[in-house]
């Protein structure tokens, strides 16, 4: 009888635990996804002090920088600078508190405050690298004697 006790009580236990999914009931099943498809990209070394003087112009050699494909797709990059928070403006050619910045993968191109063709089918996870120098043009002329700076950034999208 003891046993008949105990074996009742252990399948009403265990009945209590399992839930019953009735027919207007659900039960879902949460997957967490990693997508394998990022498009990412290091860029090294990511500061440059450019010591030039009014008119001046100043440029890396020899592909001071780099940038590798650390992702899992091949890219196409583009490229865009910004103006100085300082107030100097980034132009197509140097002028009063106007600055010119150009890059050189395989010849020098102007970099504008809107993305450029920078590269393409850069393969994935660093399987390549892209080589390249930065020359900055400072302005003719300066209202300020401030220190400036900008950023360049570099973009990665996916090729397609």
């Amino acid at each position: 009888m003891k046993k008949l006790i105990l074996i009742g009580a252990l399948l009403f236990t265990l009945a209590a635990a399992i839930p019953i999914v009735g027919a207007g009931d659900t039960a879902t099943i949460t997957i967490t996804m990693n997508n394998n498809a990022l498009a990412n990209i290091t860029v090294t070394p990511i500061t440059w002090i450019s010591e030039a003087g009014v008119d001046e112009s100043n440029s890396t050699t020899g592909d001071y920088f780099t940038v590798e494909n650390t992702g899992f797709v091949t890219v196409d990059l583009e490229i865009k600078g910004a103006d100085s928070p300082g107030g100097w403006t980034i132009e197509n050619a140097a002028g009063n508190d106007a600055f010119k910045v150009e890059y050189n993968v395989t010849a020098w191109t102007t970099v504008t405050d809107g993305y450029l063709a920078f590269a393409s089918d850069l393969a994935p996870v660093g399987s390549d690298t892209i080589g390249f120098d930065l020359k900055l043009t400072m302005p003719t002329s300066t209202s300020t004697a401030a220190a400036q700076s900008t950023v360049i950034t570099l973009k990665a999208t996916p090729n397609a």
